[in-house]
């Protein structure tokens, strides 16, 4: 087990500054102005003296005694006691050692490095994989609380990178608050989608969720001033979370983040969440409010990225960017799959709009250009993405049937036959 890399280091003297450090610092939290005001220069001289005052009154050989390095966690934790930590600090040394030694298991599982970015989707795309990152958090945290006797009250210092991207920076109390009170709606909601049995929803059903939203929002409320709920919202509110979804292969800035959560959320906030059993009218005219929503976004974004965001809410564009994701292919893989669909979309609809090709030659014709895009596709992704392409959203490489139609994403239903 490596060693907790801020506290030990190569002179005593570096690890009395930090403890002293922790000192005043716990001291000037205590007083009264804390909140509101931020440390003069001062302030900082004095815990810098104080710091200096530690370091020389600290016996150099303390910290090699408590060897800090075993990996017998609760040893350490008695001879830290035994020594006269405080309690804060001993947390925060055995925190920070149990922490960093799941971090190595947690980067074997995903070695993409996790941010706190809450505008990107860097979530691992295979869901075994998520799953099992998930369980390593429950049990890293179960060790910290055993060795330490509960969890840390003060889980702001230590909040893992996951709850920073849900929870910003709010106080530890309210993160707790926030939990606790989404655990209980989710609690309910579950019991909803329990009874739809998995797409089976009522409408009321749907109005049972929509008035849980507004309920649990309202209860937030009570205990957030607006703008850390609207923060709130921006991390983790159902649109945030579909955006993140929908926007990976456009892979938005903050500030792209931002603009379009402010159009989108206005919508959400209109028109509700798309859920199963929705009607074919409810969906079609849901659809053509998106659409204009969509405009105003591209409008906003300007002319190269608005191109750039259209293309990639493309659902095409976007299952193709999942499956080279997945493969690791380059992302200009998706762009040529994308292309090659535009393509026989168009040729497609010349086609069904010459009057002078007969049916049976249409049909003909109409395999071909399939045939020839599937060939163009499997160029793109390779035999296996192009196979993984096909059973995950590549369902307009099928060679149509006589007397058939086919459908495009964009366009709808063409018949080809008479």
């Amino acid at each position: 087990m490596k060693p907790f890399p801020l506290i030990i280091a190569a002179s005593l003297a570096a690890n009395a500054v930090l403890l002293a450090f922790v000192f005043t610092h716990s001291t000037r939290s205590s007083t009264p102005n804390a909140a509101s005001t931020s440390p003069s220069a001062t302030a900082r001289a004095a815990a810098e003296a104080a710091a200096a005052k530690a370091s020389a009154a600290i016996n150099p050989k303390l910290w090699s005694n408590l060897n800090p390095t075993a990996t017998d966690l609760p040893a350490l934790i008695a001879r830290l006691r035994a020594a006269g930590f405080p309690p804060s600090v001993i947390r925060a040394i055995i925190t920070a050692q149990v922490r960093e030694d799941y971090a190595a298991r947690r980067k074997a599982l995903n070695p993409v490095k996790i941010s706190a970015e809450f505008w990107k989707n860097d979530q691992p795309a295979d869901p075994k994989v998520r799953l099992a990152i998930r369980d390593l958090s429950r049990e890293q945290e179960a060790v910290i609380s055993r060795l330490l006797g509960g969890p840390d009250p003060d889980r702001t210092l230590f909040m893992g990178i996951y709850e920073r991207r849900q929870y910003g920076d709010l106080p530890p109390e309210k993160v707790s608050q926030l939990s606790t009170v989404k655990r209980d709606y989710d609690e309910m909601r579950s019991d909803i989608y329990e009874a739809s049995r998995g797409g089976t929803m009522l409408p009321e059903d749907r109005a049972k969720l929509a008035l849980l939203d507004k309920e649990q929002r309202a209860d937030f409320a009570q205990f957030l001033t607006p703008q850390e709920l609207a923060d709130y919202d921006l991390r983790s509110s159902n649109t945030a979370m579909q955006m993140r979804y929908n926007l990976s292969a456009f892979a938005p800035t903050e500030a792209e983040f931002r603009q379009i959560f402010d159009l989108q959320k206005a919508f959400d906030d209109k028109n509700g969440q798309m859920l199963p059993g929705m009607t074919q009218e409810q969906m079609r005219l849901r659809n053509e409010e998106q659409k204009k929503i969509s405009e105003q976004i591209k409008a906003a974004l300007g002319p190269e990225r608005g191109a750039d965001y259209e293309r990639a809410n493309d659902f095409v564009y976007r299952q193709a960017s999942l499956v080279a994701e997945r493969l690791n292919l380059p992302k200009t893989a998706a762009v040529d799959v994308w292309n090659v669909q535009k393509d026989l979309e168009k040729r497609t609809q010349a086609l069904v709009t010459d009057n002078t090709v007969a049916p049976e030659a249409r049909m003909a014709q109409r395999a071909a250009l399939v045939e020839e895009a599937n060939a163009k596709v499997t160029a793109a992704l390779g035999e296996r993405g192009a196979t993984i392409y096909k059973q995950n959203g590549g369902f307009w490489l099928q060679t149509p049937t006589p007397r058939g139609t086919i459908s495009t994403p964009t366009t709808g239903t063409i018949r080809l036959g008479p």
